[in-house]
């Protein structure tokens, strides 16, 4: 996972997206806008994110290797 976006320069990290990758960094798939704090359990299956620019009530994860949110 890593906060970036897609371009030749890298962007101030409030103006940045959240992203996976699933195959060791050949491909990278955004999985939410904005910049979030992200943990994993369950060896990598679970993973669990948050918004990391404004205050929040929620959080959204997946059970499935990021496959689905």
């Amino acid at each position: 996972m890593g906060v970036g976006h897609f371009g030749e320069y890298l962007l101030p990290y409030d103006e940045c997206d959240t992203f996976l990758s699933r195959d060791g960094g050949l491909t990278w798939k955004m999985v939410a806008e904005g910049a979030h704090k992200y943990e994993f359990g369950d060896m990598g299956n679970l993973i669990v994110i948050v918004d990391d620019e404004k205050a929040v009530d929620h959080l959204r994860w997946s059970k499935d290797q990021g496959a689905t949110w």
